[in-house]
């Protein structure tokens, strides 16, 4: 009567007796809906809810009393603070729905009444029906949307190491049993399974970036059950090149059964890598012997030479004392190659019978044998 509206919070919850029904099958085909509102004060007021059946889902038998099947309007003509009102709405779904159906239900003052709520974050629910089986899987790459990282200008083995945690949450209603991740590169180019990036899985390289990163074919993270988490953690290692470069990688998870919200079963990592100034010289340039001779730090030859690196000489303590010699005297002599052609086809004519002889080692060594055994003809014809 003084013209300031009553306050009700409203708040509203709904439940089911069963959230696993199978479209079609007598009995199995049933469930039973509960809407609970409670008013939270601190004044009364009249409350309307609005549940619209979807598609798929009728009321067994006649409507419960107050409920409007036709526009899902149901009336609480009064309610006091700290008091609840119920509604149970029985459903049977049809043979041949979709098998996530998701009932929502909002609560609100109801029209013409002199009240307001002041809270409107739980005025809302929904809940979901599987037949027999529905999930939401909702997977996060928990790394900021964009990173942005600078390689030192060291050499050819210049990278930095991010590590990515990929969280897979089933948001229900049912559990899975196998929920795998599977992940994308924009052009991964060629696969190896060893190398000084490869700790588990597979891994791509994208030869015009020089960025690598596990992918997880059907990585297979086991049983979710509805609320659980799952993470796996994966190395993303990325080159330096001489040149500023922007690197996605997008993960989707899945797990056989359906998903009532597919939209965020995907997510994308993306990493902007900054080439310092000196690397202009050092990273993309001709201080190594094999990329003075070739003429490129990407020159197929000498990617077949790192990949030699990376297998068989970093993984021991003879080969990496190789590799650290090779980087401590090769300056001097690069610079003195990459300046002479002559000097450089030379280098190429000493190199490419090794790059050749690690691209198809069987040939290398049939010549190898071949060889042997044309000086042992000569010498014991």
């Amino acid at each position: 009567g003084n013209g300031v509206p009553a306050m009700a919070d409203f708040s509203i919850t709904k439940t089911a007796d069963v959230v696993s029904v199978t479209p079609g099958a007598s009995g199995s085909d049933l469930a039973t809906y509960r809407l609970t509102v409670e008013n939270h004060g601190p004044d009364s007021a009249a409350a309307q809810v609005i549940d619209q059946l979807p598609a798929g889902l009728s009321i067994v038998g006649a409507p419960p009393m107050g409920y409007d099947p036709g526009s899902g309007v149901w009336t609480i003509s009064e309610l006091a603070p700290s008091t609840q009102a119920e509604l149970e709405i029985p459903v049977m779904v049809a043979p041949g729905v979709p098998v996530c159906l998701t009932n929502s239900a909002t609560v609100a003052i109801a029209p013409g009444a002199d009240a307001e709520d002041p809270n409107s974050a739980n005025d809302s629910a929904s809940l979901t029906l599987g037949a027999p089986e529905c999930a939401d899987l909702v997977l996060e790459a928990l790394l900021s949307d964009r990173i942005t990282v600078s390689v030192p200008p060291l050499n050819d083995l210049s990278f930095v190491d991010v590590t990515l945690e990929l969280r897979v949450t089933n948001q229900g209603p049912s559990d899975v049993q196998n929920v795998t991740l599977d992940s994308t590169l924009p052009d991964p180019g060629f696969r190896f399974t060893a190398g000084t990036c490869d700790v588990e899985g597979t891994l791509d390289i994208d030869p015009d970036s020089q960025s690598c990163g596990y992918v997880l074919p059907n990585r297979n993270l086991g049983a979710l059950a509805a609320g659980q988490s799952k993470s796996a953690f994966l190395l993303i290692r990325l080159y330096q090149t001489g040149n500023d470069l922007t690197v996605e990688y997008s993960y989707t998870a899945s797990s056989g059964v359906a998903d009532q919200a597919p939209g965020d079963n995907d997510a994308m990592a993306i990493f902007t890598v900054v080439a310092p100034a000196a690397n202009n010289v050092t990273a993309g340039g001709k201080c190594f012997i094999a990329t003075a001779a070739y003429g490129s730090y990407l020159d197929p030859e000498v990617r077949v030479l790192r990949k030699f690196r990376d297998r068989y000489l970093l993984t021991n303590a003879p080969g990496r004392a190789f590799v650290a010699w090779y980087y401590a005297a090769s300056p001097a002599y690069a610079k003195i190659i990459a300046g002479n052609e002559l000097l450089r086809g030379v280098v190429r004519a000493v190199l490419t019978p090794l790059v050749y002889g690690i691209k198809y080692p069987w040939a290398g060594l049939g010549l190898s044998l071949l060889g042997i055994g044309f000086l042992l003809r000569r010498r014991f014809a």
